[in-house]
């Protein structure tokens, strides 16, 4: 009976796919629980999980990826071949461009904007010189790409690689850095402030040259790669030019009738993301970029985006993204590094994305902001953090074939590697040590806050909005490793406008303990 029920298993695309779904979610979320303890974020337990269940680990078991990642299982009667991992892909993807909606709504474009003074020294070194040293890797390791293709595989252009390669050698996982800052306690205290800020610069530049990459790369030449990029620019200038003030201008007027969360506006919103996302990909860039971009203009007067986001971040953040880092994981094969070159290959890309991101962040650092060398080195251990966002920018560069199978993996450990080594090098610097990072010059001493209405504290608040807004921050954006501290954070958040008031109260709180 269980034999013929495992068949039957096998033959309904439904049930196949609930039963890799409900597998998926239960090792991801036990890994990222186990990884939690060890100060990391969810996010690496999840990938991890991925390459379990992927070709790495128990693919290797004789039958298990035919049975349970089946690519031609017979469907029906008729015995059609069925391919599911095609669904599973179709519906992981769907949850980054949620994601990249909610980071998009979650953005604070007046703190990028009020900040951009002090930390654009930053944000450029951190990422114009990564981008140069990764177009320079890029010539050595478009050979390393094309090695051990099949004879059918086509190499991309070298001005798509070139331009991929320095976008994710640019790349700080500005979400992640988030959990990390805030399951730290660190994200009132001056250097979180400051690498927050620098983050979200960051990213904002790179997911443009990522999506000039995507441009060459799905044109062919750099005449229609040109063309797309303008396209790609009179799309989003549109979009923020003249759909971000009218969707403001509807949503005053529905708030003055009470209707700002009505389901069939609601609805329409929804159907713009979607929009978006088609557009972008019909332009030849990728959908992702479509769902950031309808992030983007979504109206913000009364909280109305965090409160959008805190409506969709339980099932994106806990159901759509596990599903994702999964397919990343099983998209690894660790088999395909199968000599000791690869292997130092490997190490090398962990090597040059460290020095690329860590050298320029720590000595422009210390030009700006005149602090102690402490604090500038975990500047730049902090910037060096990849995680999500990198995952998010590799299967794009994979899925248009710019990276090969093999280059994905090597690419995947290097995310993986720099994102394992920000908590613990950090808190091995400042064990005890610790009001060094809390305390600054941008720290006022803690009856001076009170007096002047907290100018640190407000930053700080600011810095966590930027983060998410409201639960997000501890949730959506943070991608918590510490699932109790995630909890506690955004506890009130849950309450809307209200939770949004304790959580600038417990960043004032965590800022005054810090200067005192």
């Amino acid at each position: 009976m269980a034999t013929s029920l495992f068949l039957s298993v096998q033959q309904d695309p439904l049930l196949l796919f609930i039963m890799q779904v409900a597998l998926t979610l239960a090792l991801t979320r036990i890994l990222g629980r186990l990884f939690s303890y060890l100060h990391q974020p969810q996010v690496i337990g999840e990938i991890i999980a991925g390459i379990i269940l992927g070709p790495s680990v128990l693919g290797r078991i004789p039958g298990f990826t035919a049975t349970v990642w089946p690519t031609a299982a017979p469907i029906g009667a008729s015995g059609t071949p069925y391919n599911s991992t095609t669904t599973f892909y179709v519906v992981a993807n769907m949850g980054v461009i949620l994601f990249m909606f909610l980071l998009g709504c979650e953005l604070d474009q007046t703190l990028l904007a009020r900040q951009w003074r002090r930390s654009a020294p930053i944000a450029l070194s951190a990422i114009m010189f990564p981008f140069g040293v990764g177009a320079a890797a890029s010539v050595w390791l478009e050979q390393v790409n094309a090695e051990g293709q099949p004879p059918d595989w086509q190499p991309p252009s070298s001005r798509a690689f070139i331009l991929f390669m320095g976008a994710a050698m640019s790349f700080t996982a500005f979400p992640v850095l988030a959990s990390l800052l805030s399951s730290a306690g660190l994200l009132a205290a001056p250097i979180g402030i400051q690498a927050l800020s620098c983050a979200a610069i960051d990213d904002v530049l790179a997911w443009c040259v990522l999506a000039l990459a995507s441009s060459f790369a799905k044109s062919g030449s750099a005449l229609l790669g040109l063309y797309t990029t303008l396209l790609a620019a009179a799309y989003v200038a549109f979009m923020m030019v003249l759909v971000k003030p009218l969707l403001a201008l509807t949503h005053r007027w529905l708030a003055t009738k009470g209707l700002a969360q009505n389901r069939y506006y609601l609805s329409c919103l929804f159907l713009l993301m979607l929009a978006s996302a088609f557009t972008t990909e019909g332009l030849g860039i990728h959908c992702f970029f479509g769902g950031f971009v309808a992030g983007l203009v979504m109206p913000t007067e009364g909280n109305f985006a965090e409160e959008l986001a805190v409506r969709m971040e339980l099932v994106v953040t806990e159901v759509f993204l596990p599903l994702f880092f999964a397919n990343s994981g099983i998209r690894t094969d660790l088999g395909s590094l199968s000599s000791a070159r690869h292997w130092g290959i490997t190490l090398a890309i962990i090597c040059i994305a460290c020095f690329a991101k860590f050298t320029p962040t720590c000595l422009v650092s210390k030009l700006v902001k005149k602090r102690d060398w402490r604090f500038c080195v975990a500047m730049g251990l902090l910037m060096n953090t990849r995680g999500l966002v990198e995952v998010i920018a590799l299967n794009i560069g994979l899925s248009m074939g710019i990276l090969s199978p093999r280059m994905f993996t090597m690419m995947i450990i290097m995310a993986i590697a720099t994102t394992c080594i920000t908590a613990p090098a950090v808190h091995l610097m400042y064990r005890n040590r610790r009001d060094e990072l809390l305390g600054g010059e941008d720290t006022l001493p803690a009856c001076q806050q009170d007096a002047n209405g907290s100018d640190a504290a407000a930053a700080a608040a600011a810095a966590a909005a930027a983060a998410a807004g409201s639960c997000s921050s501890a949730v959506a954006v943070g991608r918590q490793g510490d699932d109790d501290s995630s909890s506690d954070a955004c506890g009130a958040a849950d309450k809307g406008s209200g939770g949004a008031a304790v959580a600038v109260q417990q960043s004032k709180d965590t800022a005054s303990n810090g200067a005192v």
